[in-house]
């Protein structure tokens, strides 16, 4: 037992292959080694061959994007060997704000932001767990328009065909038959709802067509 746990010696300091380092606290045996990580505190119990293999995970460790953690629980990244749906989730929502690649491709994003709570996996998999229905998409916009948190408090999932009408609406500052300014958003929804055409409204707005059925533009 000495010999194969000759370099498992307390306050030794090891580094991981994607982790940092990690010192060990404590030895019991070769199956029972107490570690901590040098970057974060994360403490944990692991084998000698994981030590000297640099595979020791650090759940703490800000690994997504910059900001996302694990976190310390019982929900998994994976189900059944693949991501889970509420990870999937929880890491694009954090790409969407985080990823450089991502704010150039969809610089609607930039300035946009994750509350610090749902940093943590687990804490996000307990919101999501409570609130997700099969099929549907995360959405930041239509509870509070305009809003850029991700939030509990500000975040629900909509079907897919909401979140487009969201966001490809638009705000349109018209004048009213009865001459009051009056700002119109989503306008083929309003045109719909009010027995108006929306390519003739579209084109008073632009300054294509003078007026239509009264309404100019503001």
């Amino acid at each position: 037992m000495r010999k194969v746990l000759n370099d498992m010696v307390v306050d030794s300091v090891f580094q991981t292959s994607k982790n940092g380092k990690l010192k060990i606290i404590k030895v019991v045996d070769s199956c029972n080694i107490d570690v901590e990580f040098l970057d974060t505190g994360y403490k944990t119990t692991t084998k000698a061959c994981h030590i000297r293999d640099g595979i020791v995970k650090d759940y703490l460790l800000k690994s997504v994007y910059g900001v996302g953690f694990i976190g310390i629980g019982s929900n998994s990244a994976k189900l059944n060997g693949k991501k889970s749906i509420a990870y999937e989730t929880w890491r694009h929502m954090l790409e969407r704000c985080y990823s450089p690649q991502m704010l150039k491709k969809n610089p609607t994003y930039i300035g946009c932001s994750v509350c610090k709570e749902w940093h943590d996996f687990q804490v996000f998999c307990e919101w999501f767990y409570d609130n997700y229905t099969k099929g549907y998409h995360l959405d930041k916009d239509i509870k509070v328009d305009g809003n850029k948190i991700y939030s509990p408090e500000t975040c629900l999932f909509v079907k897919a065909e909401d979140n487009s009408i969201k966001a490809n609406a638009r705000y349109f500052s018209m004048i009213t038959p009865s001459g009051e300014k009056f700002v119109i958003y989503n306008l083929t929804q309003f045109c719909r709802e009010n027995n108006l055409q929306a390519s003739s409204m579209s084109n008073v707005y632009h300054g294509k067509q003078k007026s239509h059925k009264g309404w100019a533009k503001a």
